[in-house]
């Protein structure tokens, strides 16, 4: 069995890059500086989340925060954490490391690319435009579904 090492690592947004071992019993999270591990993030509460680690075990639970702690992109009150999970505050993004051998949990492997210069070739495409009996509608990038003209016809 792996050794145990409950860590958090930070992947994106304001606490990227950032490491910290979790020690038996409780660590805060959040805006203040008083917390254990805190970034000046308007997006985080003051207080917004508690890590409990036991054991072998951690545990997290939102502390009421305005914008809600996601792990694995659901919203939770109080979950178990395991090895993987990540964890949404604020902008931030946080990977739940629970053993030795995680380390290549630490790479996002997501590359985003800027989409202006898609944008700016959607936005000079021509538009066509179509109109048959009873609808209205555009056709063409970003486009939506034609909708249902309100017009009766005789």
């Amino acid at each position: 069995m792996a050794e145990s090492n409950p860590r958090l690592v930070g992947i994106g947004g304001p606490l990227k890059g950032t490491a910290f071992s979790l020690p038996s019993g409780e660590v805060s999270i959040g805006r203040d500086s008083s917390n254990h591990l805190w970034a000046p993030d308007p997006a985080l509460s003051r207080r917004h989340c508690l890590l409990v680690a036991s054991d072998d075990q951690v545990s997290i639970r939102d502390l009421g925060s305005r914008n809600g702690t996601l792990v694995n992109g659901v919203p939770i009150e109080q979950q178990q954490m395991r090895h993987g999970d990540q964890i949404y505050i604020g902008d931030s993004v946080l990977i739940f490391l629970l053993h030795a051998d995680g380390e290549h949990f630490a790479r996002n492997p997501v590359e985003f690319q800027d989409t202006a210069a898609i944008d700016a070739a959607n936005a000079a495409a021509p538009s066509i435009f179509r109109k048959r009996a009873g609808q209205i509608g555009r056709e063409g990038p970003g486009s939506v579904a034609p909708q249902q003209s309100s017009q009766k016809t005789n």
